[in-house]
């Protein structure tokens, strides 16, 4: 006798999540079930620079008191068996800059993609701002520093002084943006605030937005030596 099994998995958006999010989450994906000790394994993880931190209770890992004010990486995994001790459902959660991934597998289709939907959508609705700037920022990376190049020797050719520093200054800081992109710090896939700290205008934010205007200043400045010629 060979028990069938049903598994579900995908790659969901970029998400940003806090305390209560979590907790909300991690209680979502358990559900109402509440087998004893010996049907069922929970583990909540995170890396914190060499260390791994975990718990088998969400409750005792977001008391932890090595946990850092934002994590960056996250992972559940939820293992419950029947009473013949074989596997009945399994849930393992992935959140990191790498990817968010989640799969689910269980003997019960209708469960499976229950299951899978619920938990997807909870993190659909906690999508992060910034996914679609995520999406075309590598076309940036490609097209931005040719242009820049070239406007740089054009108003270095021209002696526009104004218009030159105004160039170079965007063109340093955008290196400095694609930098922290590589890193995962700029548009992270995940962000995950334990604290309540508001992350909407911190150093990265910042600086993205002094490119933007930085951009802006450069365009405008040269608009009035594109007329002239």
């Amino acid at each position: 006798f060979f028990m069938k099994r049903y598994t579900k998995y995908a790659t969901l958006s970029p998400c940003q999540l806090n305390r209560d999010s979590i907790v909300k989450l991690f209680e979502l994906i358990r559900g109402d079930h509440m087998p004893t000790m010996q049907e069922e394994h929970i583990e909540v993880s995170t890396q914190v620079g060499e260390m791994r931190l975990s718990s088998d209770s969400i409750a005792e890992f977001i008391s932890h008191p090595e946990l850092p004010d934002r994590l960056e990486d996250l992972a559940y995994e939820m293992m419950i068996w029947n009473e013949e001790g074989k596997m009945k459902k399994f849930v393992f959660l992935s959140l990191s800059n790498d990817a968010v991934w989640l799969r689910v597998d269980g003997n019960e289709p209708i469960w499976v993609n229950g299951k899978f939907t619920q938990i997807a959508d909870y993190l659909n609705s906690n999508r992060a701002w910034y996914v679609s700037w995520k999406r075309i920022f590598p076309m940036f990376q490609l097209v931005v520093p040719i242009i820049a190049i070239l406007a740089l020797w054009v108003f270095m050719r021209a002696g526009e002084a104004t218009q030159t520093f105004a160039t170079a200054l965007f063109f340093g800081l955008f290196l400095t943006d694609v930098y922290l992109f590589r890193k995962g710090k700029l548009f992270p896939t995940i962000d995950i605030d334990m604290i309540g700290k508001s992350k909407l205008l911190d150093g990265q934010t910042m600086l993205l937005i002094l490119t933007i205007v930085t951009f802006t200043a450069a365009v405008i400045t040269s608009v009035p030596l594109f007329f002239h010629y």
